[in-house]
């Protein structure tokens, strides 16, 4: 049987589960790197199978800390949160909140 050597969005996306949205932001910040022929947006076979093997595990909700002890609570989540997000600064109450009221920027200031 012959591997087949480009795949289209529609088949990738469905392949490995993703939404055409996902799909085109992967390709947008570098970590799927698709081709185009005749105007058709492809991803070859091996490129497939490279973003495929190099998907990070799920980790294990109770995995063991550096002393091999299990993790307990927050000890646990904020290991989780260093791995998925080593730049984050701090909780998101830490930061300051984004104004979504439709009023003028006068009603921020204070007096």
């Amino acid at each position: 049987m012959i591997e087949r050597l480009t795949y289209r969005v529609s088949e990738f996306c469905e392949a490995v589960g993703i939404k055409r949205t996902k799909f085109y932001a992967l390709v947008g910040n570098g970590a799927i790197k698709a081709v185009r022929l005749d105007g058709m947006t492809m991803v070859t076979g091996p490129e497939a199978e490279r973003f495929i093997a190099e998907l990070p595990p799920v980790l294990p909700k109770h995995s063991p800390s550096e002393d091999g002890q299990p993790r307990r609570g927050n000890e646990a989540l904020s290991a989780t949160r260093k791995l998925l997000a080593p730049g984050r600064t701090g909780p998101a109450q830490d930061r300051p909140r984004k104004c979504t009221t439709k009023r003028t920027a006068s009603h921020h200031r204070r007096g």
